[in-house]
């Protein structure tokens, strides 16, 4: 094979063209054009490219050797270079920031008293889905179900948050109803509390609380309450009145404030609160996971500012919103900390303290 020279075009500029590595996945739905790719940030975010359901982190990399990118000159007989590049961009899969969904609507919160918001006008109150998704880098399903997680209620196109004043206020009369009423929490008529509670609540207030607190969050006609998650409503009831309290003391008052025959236990805890037993007397702590920094090395600290020692589902509950749905957490936990006890424990990596 005989050389071809190369030389450098007139005109050429350094870095004229630049390249993207593109993961398998959105190579393919680019080339089928099933889907657009949306970049979303402000001037201060680093940009991020989302598909309906993914998002992906966008990062400069250096590469090791000059790339020189050539095309036939006119003549045919050399090569042109056009474009020299240092380094291409590749696209990560990642964990999008949905504390800010959190965040923006906490400023559109409807509290104990802002029920007229269910009927009245809105007057700019709440945000429409297409509001959100310009201001939180994240795809648009991740943003549903960020929404979903965070019982963000719908009202004719809005989207507010509830206080937990109102939650907690909600859920009690729907449980003094069934146990008023003598309706059973696994069978619950939806219908029915409804019209016990028309005039003290909205109809749509009450259907949505009953479903956030439904097996699975759904229900057709007659609804199966969550013994788990109405449990921890009413233990967060309790620990915002006392955020600090002694285990037994918390213990007692929990399961006597627990609804018919449902039966508080620690594990339902996980995710928001601590049971510290590092002091003579164990204490119950409230911790809820969105008060927690969502920088996995900011989080990792936060915990261990808390206990020394963390028990392997206790610190997955409160790690699970840091890895991609789908995505294994160990290489997280493995990168910031390290298993001691034979395995029971995990412990801060950084740590050298003795343990207790």
């Amino acid at each position: 094979m005989s050389a071809v020279p190369i030389v450098f075009e007139e005109g050429f500029q350094r870095d004229a063209v630049k390249l993207i590595e593109l993961p398998g996945d959105l190579a393919d739905a680019l080339e089928a054009e099933s889907r657009p790719l949306v970049m979303r940030g402000s001037l201060d975010d680093n940009v991020v490219i989302v598909t309906d359901r993914k998002t992906y982190a966008v990062n400069l990399v250096e590469t090791s050797n000059t790339v020189l990118l050539v095309r036939p000159s006119a003549d045919a007989h050399t090569l042109g270079v056009h474009s020299v590049l240092g380094c291409h961009y590749e696209m990560i899969e990642t964990v999008p920031d949905l504390a800010r969904v959190r965040s923006l609507l906490r400023e559109h919160e409807i509290g104990v008293n802002d029920l007229p918001l269910f009927f009245d006008d809105m007057d700019g109150a709440g945000l429409r889905f297409d509001e959100l998704a310009d201001c939180v880098q994240a795809s648009d399903a991740q943003i549903e179900t960020a929404l979903d997680l965070m019982d963000a209620i719908e009202i004719r196109g809005r989207w507010f948050s509830l206080s937990v004043e109102l939650v907690n206020r909600a859920l009690s009369n729907v449980l003094d109803v069934a146990l008023s009423c003598g309706f059973q929490l696994d069978r619950l008529p939806v219908d029915e509390v409804v019209h016990e509670l028309q005039g003290d609540f909205p109809e749509l207030l009450i259907k949505h609380i009953v479903r956030v607190f439904s097996v699975g969050k759904n229900y057709d006609r007659d609804a199966k309450l969550d013994e788990s998650a109405v449990c921890r409503q009413v233990a967060i009831r309790i620990l915002l009145e006392e955020p600090k309290v002694p285990f037994e003391a918390f213990m007692t008052r929990w399961q006597l404030e627990a609804p018919g025959l449902m039966t508080p236990e620690t594990d339902m805890l996980r995710g928001v609160a601590l049971i510290d037993e590092s002091v003579r007397s164990r204490t119950v702590m409230y911790v809820p996971i969105e008060s927690l920094p969502s920088d996995p090395a900011k989080r990792f600290e936060a915990l261990f500012s808390l206990k020394q020692k963390w028990a392997y589902e206790d610190l997955v509950a409160y790690l699970s919103d840091l890895v991609a749905f789908g995505h294994p957490l160990e290489p997280l936990i493995l990168k910031h900390t390290r298993a001691v006890q034979q395995g029971a424990f995990y412990i801060s990596r950084r740590s050298n303290k003795p343990l207790k």
